[in-house]
C-alpha cells in the first residue's frame, strides 16, 4: 500500500462481486466485500468505525472512504502493472450475469449437468448472483431450484436469463437488499430497499404473491432456498 499515496482515481469498475478502484500509474485496489463488508463514506474528522480495514483519504473532499468488514470474509488486493490481469481471484470470475446473450447463456447452462440453483451461485460460471437474487430470479422464471440445468427448455432458459437481468437491475435501482441483521448498508450508511420487493426469499410460510400457495424453504447445496411449489413445480421423474 506504500505505493498508493497521492494517486488519482481514474475509474471505479466491477467484475462480478469485486470492486475495482483503478488509479493512475496502472495501480488498482481489488475489493471483495464478502458476507458482511461495506464501503462507508464518512467525515474526515470522525474516527473509523470498529472493524475498519482500509481508509482512503481524498485531497479535495471532506470525507474519507472506509472499508468495514466485521466478519472478515472479504479481502483486499493492491496490485500494480499486469498484476490485475493475472490476479487469481479475477481469473476465476465467470461472465457477468447482466451481459449474457441468449445464445451464450443457453450453451453454458445446457453443457452442465447440475442443479440450477447452485450453478447460478457458482461465480466461476456466472458472476454477480448471490443467494437472494438466485431465488428471486428462479421464481420469476418459474423454475424449481433443484431442476437439472441440462433439462431446461430453450424457452425456460430465456425466461431465466431475462429474470436474472431484471432482478439485478431492480435491486441496483433499489439500492440493494438489507435484511433483518442490517449488515448491508450503502456508501452513505443507508439501508437498501429491495428487501421490500422480495417475492420468495425469507418468506417461508407466507403466501406467494402470484398464486397464493405457501412459500417453502429447503436446503440446496448447503444454502437456504425459498420457492413456491405451485409456481415452481419439481421436475417430473
Amino acid at each position: 500500500m506504500r505505493r498508493f499515496p497521492r494517486k488519482k482515481i481514474t475509474s471505479v469498475e466491477r467484475a462480478g462481486k469485486h470492486l475495482l478502484i483503478k488509479l493512475e500509474g496502472k495501480l488498482c485496489l481489488v475489493i471483495h466485500l464478502g458476507m458482511s463488508g461495506k464501503m462507508l463514506l464518512l467525515p474526515k474528522s470522525s474516527p473509523p468505525p470498529k472493524h475498519t480495514h482500509l481508509v482512503i483519504h481524498f485531497k479535495e473532499f471532506a470525507e474519507k472512504l472506509c472499508h468495514n468488514d466485521p466478519r472478515r470474509f472479504g479481502y483486499i488486493h493492491a496490485v500494480t502493472g499486469d498484476g490485475l490481469r493475472n490476479l487469481d481471484c479475477l481469473l476465476k470470475v465467470g461472465p457477468d450475469a447482466t451481459q449474457l446473450t441468449k445464445k451464450r447463456f443457453d450453451r453454458m447452462v445446457k453443457a452442465k449437468h447440475r442443479m440450477i440453483k447452485p450453478l447460478l451461485l457458482d461465480q466461476s460460471f456466472i458472476a454477480g448472483l448471490g443467494n437472494i437474487y438466485s431465488d428471486e430470479s428462479l421464481h420469476k422464471a418459474k423454475i424449481h431450484p433443484r431442476r437439472l440445468s441440462h433439462t431446461l427448455r430453450s424457452s425456460q432458459l430465456d425466461s431465466l436469463r431475462l429474470a436474472i437481468r431484471t432482478t439485478l437491475r431492480q435491486a441496483i435501482v433499489a439500492g440493494g437488499s438489507s435484511l433483518n441483521d442490517e449488515t448491508y448498508l450503502n456508501v452513505d450508511g443507508e439501508l437498501g430497499r429491495f428487501q421490500l420487493q422480495l417475492r420468495v426469499y425469507g418468506r417461508e410460510g407466507e403466501r406467494c404473491f402470484h398464486c397464493g400457495r405457501t412459500i417453502r424453504k429447503i436446503i440446496v447445496s448447503s444454502r437456504s432456498t425459498y420457492f413456491c411449489p405451485r409456481c415452481q413445480p419439481a421436475q417430473k421423474r
